[in-house]
């Protein structure tokens, strides 16, 4: 049995997460007193939130990150950002003008590579299941829709 320092109610230690650095290995606040305290300290600190997050991607490195997800390295995606003029293949909106830069396309089925893409553009064709027959239907559809309200 253990004294939660939240709500001040003693409980089994089960009810506690479990805390290497602690004496007896649990926290001190319970688990729905340290869910709320959690809930509450995020709301009130997004910016560390968002600074932890960003030194966490940073420190696994983009390199790693491309090879495993896409079995390319940086130089890669370089050449291909520099291939595209840092714009995306699709829009053309430039990499710096798009939401959170340029992302890698690849086909889902192949795994294959196909370009950079911005936010929107590669969401887009993911929607559509990277259908080619499905897009064209979708274009001929917002044509038909245009020329008949013209």
């Amino acid at each position: 049995m253990k004294t939660c320092t939240g709500c001040g109610e003693t409980r089994s230690v089960d009810e506690f997460y479990r805390h290497r650095r602690s004496r007896d290995g649990r926290q001190a606040r319970c688990k729905e007193c340290q869910k709320a305290y959690t809930y509450e300290w995020r709301s009130r600190n997004p910016e560390k939130i968002r600074e932890a997050t960003r030194k966490r991607y940073e420190s696994r490195g983009r390199e790693l990150q491309y090879q495993r997800l896409y079995g390319i390295g940086e130089a890669e995606v370089s050449r291909l950002r520099e291939a595209q003029g840092d714009r995306c293949a699709i829009c053309g909106r430039h990499g710096a003008e798009s939401y959170n830069g340029l992302h890698v396309d690849h086909c889902h089925g192949t795994g294959r590579v196909r370009g950079l893409l911005c936010h929107f553009c590669n969401t887009a064709i993911g929607k559509f299941d990277d259908n080619p027959a499905l897009l064209r239907r979708a274009a001929d559809y917002l044509e038909r829709s245009d020329s008949e309200r013209a």
